[in-house]
């Protein structure tokens, strides 16, 4: 019989006093990246922003690498060998709040496997998750603390010990606005509609406040309204894109009550003007589809009234 053990990667967050911020911040954790962390090591960064924060409105840790699983045996049944397999949960204490968490299940797996993680640090107070008052990160200083824990049964014996190689760590500071959609890498045609999509952290989602949206074509330096008039009490906005070429696009979101609170899109995305005369499913790709299309209305006329069309 092959029995299973499981591994345990934690991340634990203590923060100092109070923060700011606008955009998303991403906290590089050079301190933390290392091959060989094995079972109970303990590997800690630290950060400082360098200025307060004005709103923390999400937090997430991210993390890469490969896990090694180890090899054991259990007294009761020494015959048997096993191996303790994966699994990645991490959690984070702050002074005087409850215990913070994220985790994320993987495959159990009987051979080296790499993962990538990136999950939001959720509350757990009295057996339940709840939403956190990042308030305590408000300074932009941190530590975070990344361990290899395991859950082995008092039984086992380890003949080889599991371990992790993390290639990355990074955390990720959301402040109270986050554009998802267009967030980068996305390709649009002009004169289509794209809706623009975004989350206010301040409310339960329904995004009850006013907002300015707009639109870039050389990565930045210029900045164009997407419309003329504030967006309200809604979380997404029907965007009829331009006409014009650009692989530099970007959207941005700014709080109209408040510029120091926006988000932009995390990378550039695509617009382009679709110039082909013969491209019958707006595609902007002539191919059989458009033949088709081309056949199936051969010699049809669309004046019902002239007698000489063919119907």
């Amino acid at each position: 019989m092959i029995r299973r053990a499981i591994i345990v990667l934690a991340a634990v967050l203590i923060v100092s006093a109070e923060c700011t911020s606008g955009e998303t911040i991403t906290v590089p954790l050079p301190e933390v990246v290392g091959p060989n962390i094995v079972l109970w090591e303990e590997r800690t960064a630290s950060f400082d922003l360098g200025a307060p924060l004005a709103y923390v409105g999400e937090v997430r840790i991210k993390l890469s690498g490969t896990f090694y699983p180890g090899l054991g045996y259990d007294l009761c049944n020494p015959e048997v060998y096993f191996d303790l397999s994966a699994y990645l949960w991490s959690y984070m204490f702050a002074s005087e709040s409850p215990l913070c968490w994220w985790d994320i299940e993987t495959d159990y797996f009987n051979s080296p496997r790499s993962f990538s993680v990136e999950q939001p640090f959720r509350w757990f107070y009295r057996s339940k998750c709840r939403e956190p008052s990042w308030d305590f990160l408000l300074d932009g200083q941190a530590e975070v603390t990344v361990i290899v824990d395991a859950l082995i049964p008092a039984t086992v014996v380890i003949i080889e010990w599991p371990s992790a190689d993390i290639s990355d760590a990074y955390l990720i500071i959301e402040g109270a606005l986050k554009l998802s959609s267009p967030n980068g890498g996305e390709s649009l045609p002009a004169g289509s509609t794209h809706s623009i999509n975004w989350t206010d952290f301040r409310s339960d989602g329904n995004c009850p406040g006013d907002y300015l949206l707009d639109y870039s074509a050389d990565n930045g330096q210029n900045w164009i309204p997407v419309d003329s008039n504030s967006v309200s009490n809604t979380c997404s906005y029907d965007w009829l894109v331009p006409s014009i070429n650009s692989d530099q696009s970007l959207i941005r979101i700014i709080d109209a009550d408040d510029p120091n609170i926006s988000d932009t899109s995390d990378a550039a995305f695509t617009i382009y003007e679709c110039t082909l005369k013969t491209d019958l499913t707006g595609d902007c790709v002539v191919n059989f589809l458009d033949f088709a299309a081309l056949m199936d209305e051969w010699l049809k006329c669309g004046n019902p009234f002239d007698p000489n069309c063919f119907q």
